[in-house]
């Protein structure tokens, strides 16, 4: 059993870090102590709780929301935003990135993953799919993954496609949502 927690603050610049062995950032580093939680898989805008067999998921689910309500304040319910296709000037082969990690010295990934909000990016000939973090608007961040469109095109031309450097997203509003 998995209780997993959406966040817009960024958790992670990894694509995923187990914990333990890692240290989860606070103030899912407090989860820990709640019995039941074996574990925790930190993502970007996520994180998994990984249960332990018998753990009472209504109870945990329960502690979680308490402990992070307090810090990052009440959870909200909004849903998914549908993942966005946007035209490139790409011609290589399928590229997944969750991460600026996995993102390597691609210009496009590394600059969709400079953007506040982008949760994964699937880069096509032609094409690159953007999906979103649970807790984020299109509305939001949609004119910085065009922004960030045009400056890897614009760099890809003026570097003869040389990777620019991007800069992990910045924190979040804190805003939690659960889906068990």
């Amino acid at each position: 059993m998995v209780i997993v927690v959406h966040t817009t603050a960024e958790l992670t610049e990894e694509t995923i870090e187990t914990c333990p062995p890692s240290t989860p950032p606070r103030p899912l580093a407090r989860l820990l102590e709640v019995p039941g939680i074996r574990s925790i898989d930190v993502h970007r805008y996520r994180a998994r709780l990984n249960l332990a067999a018998g753990a009472d998921q209504k109870e945990i689910t329960w502690q979680v929301c308490e402990l992070l309500g307090n810090e990052w304040g009440p959870t909200s319910s909004k849903r998914d935003e549908p993942t966005q296709t946007f035209r490139v000037s790409y011609e290589g082969p399928r590229l997944v990135a969750e991460s600026l990690r996995m993102a390597g010295s691609q210009p496009i990934l590394r600059a969709l993953f400079g953007v506040s909000g982008v949760a994964e990016v699937i880069l096509e000939p032609r094409q690159v799919r953007v999906r979103v973090g649970r807790l984020f608007s299109w509305a939001e961040v949609e004119d910085d993954v065009r922004r960030a469109l045009k400056r890897a095109a614009s760099s890809s031309v003026s570097r003869g496609a040389r990777s620019r450097g991007a800069s992990p997203g910045g924190g979040g509003t804190g805003r939690v949502a659960r889906r068990t």
